[in-house]
């Protein structure tokens, strides 16, 4: 069976692919990706106003 795992996270985002068999896995590929997403919250933990401005939003766009 082939599995996909997604971690987002304020900073980043992780996903791994995978196939599993009799209790065991082999990772087929994974990625990580820096997101930023924490950049377009203030200190409440709610939404900038720059952030509501359209999607992806300037202050969370993925940098490669």
């Amino acid at each position: 069976m082939k599995v996909a795992v997604a971690d987002v996270g304020t900073n980043s985002s992780h996903l791994l692919l995978a196939e599993a068999s009799s209790g065991d896995y082999r990772v087929i590929d994974s990625l990580k990706d820096r997101t930023r997403l924490g950049e377009c919250l203030d200190a409440r933990g709610h939404l900038t106003p720059r952030a509501r401005t359209g999607w992806p939003a300037p202050c969370c766009a993925s940098v490669n």
